[in-house]
């Protein structure tokens, strides 16, 4: 099991790569200003990064860095907590609804959504 709590692409990209060739779990978390995502990778569901984001986003999003962009604190923090919480779960062998979904929290609007994932090729 792999918690991704890294922020630039190249460190994502590796990780992704190499949780796959390993076949390991890797619980993926990204903050950007107010918006946070959470999902698994490499599950039952055998969703790679690649399969939500193409390299052409990940590298186009890189440029609007936590630097530029900023980062809520808050954000962070909850997103952090269901980072752990669903490291947790897959320790304990429990179902997870990220398996095959991504958890998406807007700190603005204190919203959250759980959309359901696809494996495609891209």
């Amino acid at each position: 099991l792999v918690c991704d709590c890294t922020d630039t692409v190249e460190a994502r990209l590796l990780l992704d790569r190499v949780c796959y060739e390993g076949n390991k779990k890797l619980v993926y978390a990204a903050v950007k200003g107010w918006e946070g995502y959470v999902t698994i990778l490499h599950g039952k569901a055998k969703i790679k990064l690649t399969d939500i984001f193409s390299e052409a986003d990940l590298q186009f999003e890189s440029q609007n860095t936590c630097s530029i962009a900023g980062v809520v604190s808050t954000v962070c923090g909850i997103i952090g907590c269901q980072q752990a919480n669903e490291a947790i779960k897959i320790l304990l062998d429990l179902e997870s609804n990220l398996d095959g979904g991504i958890f998406c929290y807007d700190g603005k609007s204190n919203g959250i959504k759980i959309l359901h994932l696809q494996k495609h090729d891209l």
